[in-house]
């Protein structure tokens, strides 16, 4: 059994950028909930608090209807999923307008004196995340295509967007001239580079194996510049055992060549049949 776990990457300060709030900044205006004009353009929310495990959504319920009736606040409301809940408040039409509540948020007590919402923060309404498609790897051409990210939520953590922050990398690697692309799973969001034919990855038989090995020079460039894999913004690490068994060291988990799913996309099932070290011949 190999033990999991996750380092931060040598480049963390772009790594970061995977977490900033993706609402429009420069704009100005009361929250979505005090002005219809306003709630017509919303893009942003308040996540005052996410909640995992058994009785997920009954916990949220009732935190929602102790803060509206302590706090006030009649904009608060609840998105269950599989497995976690989200508490939010309000529809805002920036971050700038959601500021004060956002303040306000951090700063609330309850009654006996806690602060359940110190960790909220600003992101986008999921609708507006879930309309960003324009890059989806089932539309590309190629046949294969280099998987450099995944991202997956951990409600417990307080780290839930895995779409919203795929497609955050993904524009990051189009602003740099690269052709990205990413691939939506219920569980699991991938990001990958390039768009390659199947002559670019072949199947050949090495020493009595059938195994694909790379042919394409541009394919060989972008492993190498894209050698490990990013996982929720971390280099993925895994500990193995050495030759002589007696100790065990860390190794990064590499970026791979996948199938381009283009009949039935899913992330989660792609990411479970890594096709392996690709082989350059």
């Amino acid at each position: 059994m190999r033990a999991v776990m996750t380092v931060l990457l040598a480049c963390a300060a772009c790594c970061g950028s995977f977490l900033a709030v993706g609402c429009q900044s420069g704009q100005t205006g009361r929250a979505g909930t005090s002005a219809a004009g306003a709630q017509d353009e919303a893009v942003c929310t308040i996540l005052l608090r996410v909640f995992g495990g058994e009785g997920h959504a009954q916990e949220a319920e009732e935190y929602k209807h102790k803060t509206q009736e302590h706090a006030a606040w009649s904009d608060v409301y609840v998105v269950h999923h599989a497995g976690y809940s989200e508490l939010y408040r309000g529809r805002y039409p920036s971050a700038e307008a959601a500021a004060a509540d956002l303040k306000r948020a951090k700063s609330y007590r309850t009654p006996v004196g806690v602060q359940v919402f110190f960790r909220a923060i600003v992101m986008p309404l999921r609708e507006q995340t879930a309309a960003q498609s324009e890059y989806d790897l089932s539309k590309a051409q190629g046949t294969f295509t280099i998987v450099v990210a995944e991202f997956y939520d951990v409600p417990n953590a307080g780290y839930v967007g895995q779409k919203k922050f795929a497609e955050q990398y993904c524009r990051q690697l189009r602003d740099k001239g690269l052709d990205a692309y990413v691939l939506h799973g219920p569980a699991k969001s991938l990001v990958s580079v390039g768009s390659f034919s199947e002559s670019a990855y072949p199947a050949v038989t090495l020493d009595g194996k059938r195994q694909r090995v790379i042919r394409d020079p541009r394919m060989e460039e972008l492993l190498k510049q894209y050698p490990k894999l990013a996982v929720n913004g971390r280099q993925d690490v895994i500990l193995v055992p050495t030759k002589d068994g007696h100790r065990k060291e860390m190794l990064a988990t590499a970026s791979y060549v996948m199938e381009i799913p283009h009949k039935e996309p899913s992330a989660d099932a792609a990411a479970a049949n890594h096709p392996g070290d690709a082989q350059s011949r």
